[in-house]
C-alpha cells in the first residue's frame, strides 16, 4: 500500500534529522508547538503529494510534501534555505494522518507460543543472571540449603533438585510465581556449583529433608519432594494427603490444619515459608466467608442512603480481601469505598484505613469522608497522596484511588505499594481491562500474586508484540473470557446496564473532574500570586500597580481554566491528557452516542480535534451559528453561549469554567426538558484560580461580580472592595507552593508520609471543625462589618459597640 510506503519514508525521515542534527533547535521546537496546537491543515491530497496550511504567529504558510521513487521531497513558502518549522509540523502532521489511515494489522503483529515465550524468558533470565554480581555461601550438603546474597542485601535459600537439568527451589518471589522451575538466582546458583565441581564426582549425600513447597509446574499446587526412600510410617502419613503425583488432595483442604499437627513431631520436614503463608491466607478467606454468608448489612452505618447498585459494590468489596472496582465515571465509587469500610470496621474490627490518591483527589476524598462517614469513624481514616509514600504504614485497609496511575508492573510506585503491610485492599479506577491490560495485571498483582502470573504465560494469551521490536505491545486479543476470569476481584459496571437505577439520579448528572497542575504551571502560578499579593498588600499602589495586578489576575485565571502558562511551547497540558484518558480509557461512549466539548479558547479546540483524531474520532469545530451537522460526526467542539442550536448529545464536556456565570447550571436546565440520559462533565484543574473561581460562585457571588468588575473597567485608578482585597488575599496565599513541606516531584517517593499520627490525624480534623465553622463566621461577620457606616465602624473598633449574634 502506498500509504504504509509514505508512513515508512516518512518515519525514516523524522528519525534521521533528529539524530543527525539537520534540523536547529529553535525550529525543533516551534514545529513541535504548530503540530500540537493543531495548526498545521491539511488542504488537500493525492496519492503522492499532501498540501497544508500552517498557521504560524504573524502569517500563514504552505508546505507541499511529494513522495516518488521512495524518497520524498518538500517545499515552504516561508522559502527557508535550511528545514524549518513549517515543514516540521507538517512531517507530523503527514505522520499521524498516515496512522490514523492504517489500522494495525494485527495477522501481521508476533503471537508467541507457550513454548516460544518460554524459551524468550528463559534466555532473558539467564541473561541477567550472567550480569548479575551474586555472593553464594555453599552448603556443606551438595543439594542445599544455600544461601544467595543479592547486591542489595536480600538473601534467597536455594535447594538443588536436579544437576542435568538445572532444577531446583529458590525463595525469591520470582520463583513462587514464574511457573518455570528456575529463576536467575538458580540460573546463578548452578554455574557457580559448575564452576567448583568441574570434572569432579558429586559427593554420595541424601537430599537433606522432605520438603513440603507450592509447586511451580503444577500451577502452584502444595506438593512435597525427597528423592530418596522414605519409611513405611511417613509414606502412610504423606499418602493420606497427598496423591500419586505427590499433589495435596484438593477434597483434604479443610484438614490443611491436621495435616501440619501430624507432621511437626518429623525433625526431617521443611515446610516453606511459602506454604506456611498459604494455609493461613487459605483460613482467613474460609473466616472471612463465614463471617458475612448470611450476614444483614445495618445500611445506617452511612450518614445517606445509596441505590441499589452502589450497595451491591459496598458488599463486594466488603466481603473480599481484594478487590478492584472499576464503574464507569461518574457512579459513585468513592462512597462505594467508604461503605466497605465502615463495614469491615464493624464486623472485622478494622481501625486503620488508609486512602491513597493523586494529590489533586484529597480535597474531594475529605469531602466525602465529612459527607458519607459519622463523625466519631472520622479519625480511623488517614488520607495520602502518590506522591508523598510511606512505605512502612501497616493497614487493616488499603483503598487506592485512580489505581490505573500504577502504570505498569515496573514501576518505582508499584513497588513501594508491595511493601505496605495491610490485611484488606481494594483498588478504584475508571479505566476498562480492554484499554489498559498491563495496568490490570499490575494491580491484579496487588491482591493475588498468583491469578494472573507469570506475566509471560498472561503476555503470550492475550498481547500482539511488534515484528520488528518484541518488546514492544502493539495489541491484545482472546480478552473475552478475562472479565469472567476475574469475575471474583472484578466489578464493572456501566450505565447502560443500570439504566433504570440512574434515571432515578438527578438528571442531568454533573461530574466534577478534579485534574492537578503540572510542576510547571505551579511555578508559574506560585510566581504570579506573590505577585498579584506583592500589589494587594501595597501601602499605595500607583495607577501602574493596578495595571499590572489586572494583567497579573488575568493571567492567574488563564493558567487555571486553559492549564498552559505563558510559556507557548509547554510540551504537556495537564487538562488536555486527562481528557485523553478519560476519552480512551474511561468512559464507554457508543458509537450512537454524541459528545459536545465546550472550550473558549482557539489554541485548545485545535488541539483536542487533533487528540481526538490521533483516536480516530470524527470530530468537527463548530461556528456559533452554525445548524447543519455531519450526521457521521460524533464530537463537537465548540464555545459555551447558551446557544440552542447544537447537535442532540448524551455527554457535554466543559473543558474549563465558562466564562459567563451560572452557564453550566442554565445548560442543565435546557436539557431537563428533554429527551435522554444527559452526563455533564467539568475538568478542574486544581490547585488553582479555577477551584477559588468555583468556589466563589457558589458561595460567594458578589465577590465574583466585584472582580469582574475590576477587570473589566478602563486603565483609571480604582480601589478594590476592602472584602474581595481581604478574600484576595486569603485564597492566593493558600496557593502558594509549601516548598520546605511537601517538595514537588514526578519520582514515587515512599508512601503515606504525611507526617500525621496514625490514630490523631483525623481527630486534629474534628477538633478543627469547630474552629472552621468560627472562623467562617468571623468572615460572615466582617461581610457585615463592611455594609455598616463609617461612624460606626469607628465605634466598633474603639470598643465603644459591639456585635452579637442572636440564636433563633
Amino acid at each position: 500500500m502506498l500509504a504504509e510506503e509514505h508512513q515508512d519514508i516518512l518515519g525514516r525521515f523524522l528519525k534521521d534529522i533528529q539524530l543527525s542534527g539537520k534540523i536547529n533547535k529553535i525550529a525543533y521546537q516551534k514545529g513541535h508547538s504548530l503540530y500540537e496546537a493543531g495548526n498545521a491543515y491539511l488542504l488537500s491530497s493525492t496519492h503522492q503529494q499532501y498540501d497544508y496550511q500552517i498557521i504560524d504567529n504573524y502569517q500563514d504558510f504552505k508546505v507541499q510534501i511529494q513522495f516518488s521513487d521512495h524518497k520524498m521531497d518538500y517545499q515552504c513558502s516561508c522559502q527557508s534555505d535550511e528545514l524549518c518549522s513549517h515543514e516540521y509540523a507538517a512531517f507530523l502532521q503527514t505522520l499521524q494522518d498516515l496512522s490514523r489511515r492504517l489500522q494495525v494489522e494485527k495477522d501481521g503483529a508476533k503471537k508467541y507460543s507457550r513454548e516460544g515465550m518460554m524459551q524468550r524468558v528463559l534466555k532473558e533470565r539467564l541473561l541477567r543472571s550472567e550480569k548479575e554480581k551474586y555472593q553464594i555461601d555453599f552448603s556443606d550438603n551438595i543439594y542445599g540449603e544455600h544461601e544467595l546474597h543479592t547486591t542489595d542485601q536480600k538473601t534467597y535459600k536455594i535447594s538443588f533438585y536436579d544437576f542435568e537439568k538445572k532444577i531446583g527451589y529458590c525463595s525469591c518471589l520470582d520463583y513462587q510465581t514464574n511457573k518455570l522451575g528456575t529463576c536467575k538466582h538458580l540460573m546463578f546458583a548452578f554455574n557457580e556449583f559448575q564452576h567448583i565441581y568441574q570434572n569432579k564426582e558429586l559427593p554420595q549425600q541424601f537430599y537433606p529433608f522432605i520438603e513440603i513447597f507450592r509447586h511451580p509446574l503444577h500451577d502452584y499446587q502444595l506438593s512435597w519432594y525427597y528423592p530418596n526412600p522414605i519409611s513405611k510410617e511417613m509414606q502412610l502419613l504423606l499418602s493420606d494427603y497427598f496423591d500419586t503425583q505427590q499433589l495435596y488432595k484438593p477434597e483434604k483442604m479443610n484438614e490443611l490444619h491436621l495435616f501440619l499437627d501430624h507432621i511437626q513431631d518429623y525433625k526431617n520436614i521443611n515446610i516453606r515459608s511459602e506454604v506456611r503463608v498459604f494455609i493461613e491466607e487459605y483460613y482467613d478467606e474460609n473466616s472471612l466467608k463465614e463471617t458475612f454468608q448470611n450476614l444483614e448489612f445495618n445500611k445506617q452505618l452511612l450518614a445517606h442512603k445509596l441505590y441499589d447498585y452502589q450497595w451491591e459494590g459496598v458488599r463486594f468489596s466488603t466481603v473480599r480481601k481484594g478487590s478492584i472496582l472499576a464503574d464507569e465515571i461518574g457512579l459513585g465509587k468513592s462512597v462505594q469505598a467508604l461503605g466497605a469500610a465502615l463495614f469491615k470496621m464493624e464486623y472485622l474490627g478494622f481501625k486503620n484505613i488508609g486512602i491513597l490518591c493523586p494529590k489533586n483527589l484529597r480535597s474531594q476524598w475529605e469531602l466525602e469522608i465529612k459527607k458519607w462517614v459519622p463523625l466519631k469513624q472520622r479519625e480511623h481514616f488517614i488520607i495520602n497522596s502518590f506522591e508523598n509514600i510511606k512505605s512502612q504504614q501497616k493497614l487493616d485497609f488499603l483503598i487506592i484511588d485512580e489505581a490505573q496511575k500504577i502504570d505498569d508492573y515496573d514501576s518505582v510506585l508499584l513497588r513501594h505499594l508491595h511493601q505496605i503491610q495491610f490485611k484488606h485492599i481494594l483498588l478504584i479506577t475508571d479505566s476498562k481491562i480492554e484499554k489498559s491490560l498491563i495496568k490490570f495485571y499490575a494491580m491484579i498483582g496487588l491482591i493475588d500474586h498468583h491469578l494472573l502470573t507469570p506475566l509471560w504465560e498472561f503476555s503470550y494469551k492475550h498481547c500482539l508484540f511488534d515484528a520488528q521490536d518484541e518488546d514492544q505491545i502493539i495489541g491484545y486479543y482472546n480478552l473475552e473470557n478475562l472479565p469472567k476470569r476475574l469475575s471474583d476481584i472484578y466489578l464493572r459496571r456501566e450505565k447502560s446496564t443500570i439504566k433504570e437505577q440512574i434515571q432515578k439520579l438527578h438528571s442531568p448528572r454533573q461530574i466534577n473532574i478534579s485534574v492537578a497542575l503540572n510542576n510547571s504551571l505551579l511555578q508559574q502560578q506560585n510566581q504570579l500570586s506573590k505577585q498579584v499579593l506583592n500589589i494587594l498588600q501595597k501601602k499605595r499602589a500607583t495607577n501602574y500597580d493596578y495595571l499590572q495586578l489586572k494583567n497579573f489576575i488575568q493571567e492567574l485565571i488563564s493558567l487555571g481554566r486553559f492549564t498552559f502558562g505563558v510559556d507557548e511551547n509547554e510540551p504537556s497540558n495537564p487538562k488536555l491528557k486527562e481528557f485523553h484518558h478519560i476519552i480512551k480509557h474511561k468512559l464507554n461512549i457508543s458509537n450512537e452516542e454524541k459528545v459536545i466539548i465546550f472550550v473558549n479558547n482557539i489554541k485548545l479546540q485545535k488541539q483536542l480535534k487533533r487528540v481526538l483524531l490521533q483516536e480516530r474520532k470524527a470530530v468537527e469545530i463548530l461556528d456559533i451559528n452554525q445548524e447543519n451537522f455531519a450526521s457521521k460526526t460524533q464530537f463537537f467542539i465548540t464555545t459555551e453561549n447558551l446557544q440552542s442550536n447544537l447537535p442532540g448529545a448524551q455527554h457535554y464536556f466543559y473543558f474549563h469554567i465558562p466564562n459567563k456565570l451560572n452557564a453550566i447550571t442554565k445548560r442543565t436546565e435546557m436539557l431537563q426538558s428533554e429527551i435522554g440520559d444527559h452526563s455533564i462533565y467539568l475538568l478542574q484543574s486544581t490547585p488553582s484560580f479555577e477551584d477559588i473561581w468555583i468556589h466563589w460562585e457558589k458561595n460567594k457571588s458578589p465577590l465574583l461580580t466585584q472582580l469582574n468588575s475590576f477587570l473589566a473597567k478602563g486603565l483609571e485608578k480604582q480601589n478594590l472592595p476592602l472584602r474581595l482585597k481581604e478574600e484576595l488575599i486569603f485564597e492566593l496565599k493558600a496557593l502558594l507552593l509549601p516548598i520546605e513541606d511537601e517538595p514537588l516531584t514526578n519520582t514515587q517517593m515512599n508512601l503515606f508520609g504525611e507526617l500525621i499520627e496514625e490514630k490523631t490525624a483525623i481527630q486534629k480534623e474534628v477538633k478543627n471543625e469547630s474552629f472552621y465553622h468560627f472562623f467562617e463566621k468571623i468572615k460572615q461577620s466582617f461581610a457585615a462589618f463592611e455594609q455598616l457606616d463609617t461612624q460606626t465602624q469607628k465605634m466598633i473598633r474603639q470598643g465603644k459597640l459591639s456585635i452579637s449574634e442572636k440564636n433563633d
